[in-house]
């Protein structure tokens, strides 16, 4: 009797704490829309994406563990491939970063646990910001990564390349949105691998719609997959648990496979290892111990 009632009252507790998340979580929804409106009233497009990029960096700091920094920038492997601007990328305080000025930084791509891409409105076609978002995952997760040499899938979290979220403040709706992304898979034969993890779309044009997110499965891995299995979509007024929840499952993965997050230095010198002064070096260290 007494086990049950334990259960039952575990049970009373954590649909409290779900309650409360989800109300929470709808509230920032509100607050991320209505301050995007806000930002909407500058002109140039530029401080429009800038203001728009610190929204989402500002829900997820004020949510999410401190252990974790927001930076704009660049990630490259151990090969010198980078992959051109990033508006967020989430980097643990105590991994390394190549800072070239002031808030300018670069990040060995083992370091960053996720990159976030934000667009003002998700637009379909060749010149539209969606086929951007998807030019620009395609080369960060095109990225070598030294410590996750094996593919496969722990829960939501592809661990082979560098977790890929593009975040919409409006976008056509998730049909069209789908459909848009079969269009350049089968036009410029882009891999289900490189496409992004998770897209978030806080408001939707057709008033008729909710927001919603669309997440890969991890189905896109089996031989002879189509398009139609790789994404599903979550049309909830809870649209942030999804991001939330990813990127914690991110975290978690992190804090348990700490030294897999770390920089491989002696990948990114193995040029300059060749060099016999180095050799004579490590040489005179193994005689030492």
């Amino acid at each position: 009797m007494k086990i049950l009632s334990r259960l039952i009252a575990t049970i009373f507790i954590c649909n409290i704490i779900m309650k409360i998340l989800l109300e929470h979580l709808k509230k920032n929804l509100e607050i991320l829309n209505r301050t995007s409106e806000l930002v909407g009233l500058a002109q140039h497009p530029v401080n429009i994406g800038g203001a728009r990029e610190a929204i989402i960096s500002g829900f997820l700091k004020q949510n999410l563990p401190d252990f974790i920094e927001y930076h704009t920038g660049e990630l490259f492997d151990s090969e010198d491939h980078r992959s051109g601007q990033i508006d967020i990328i989430l980097h643990p305080l105590t991994s390394p970063k190549l800072n070239l000025n002031g808030t300018i930084n670069m990040f060995p791509v083992e370091t960053v646990l996720a990159c976030i891409e934000v667009k003002s409105s998700i637009t379909g076609g060749e010149t539209g910001s969606l086929k951007d978002a998807l030019d620009t995952c395609q080369m960060a997760k095109r990225l070598s990564s030294i410590n996750n040499k094996e593919m496969g899938y722990d829960g939501m979290i592809d661990l082979k390349s560098v977790p890929f979220i593009v975040f919409a403040f409006n976008s056509i709706s998730a049909n069209s949105l789908l459909d848009n992304i079969r269009n350049f898979v089968d036009a410029e034969k882009f891999e289900f691998q490189y496409l992004p993890d998770m897209i978030v779309v806080l408001n939707v044009k057709d008033k008729n719609s909710e927001p919603f997110y669309v997440y890969k499965t991890s189905r896109w891995m089996n031989a002879g997959c189509e398009f139609k299995d790789v994404f599903k979509v979550n049309s909830k007024a809870e649209v942030l648990l999804g991001p939330f929840e990813y990127i914690l499952k991110n975290m978690e993965h992190w804090a348990s496979n700490i030294q897999g997050k770390s920089m491989p230095i002696e990948h990114y010198t193995k040029n300059m290892y060749q060099n016999s002064l180095f050799r004579i070096l490590d040489a005179k260290t193994k005689v030492a111990k």
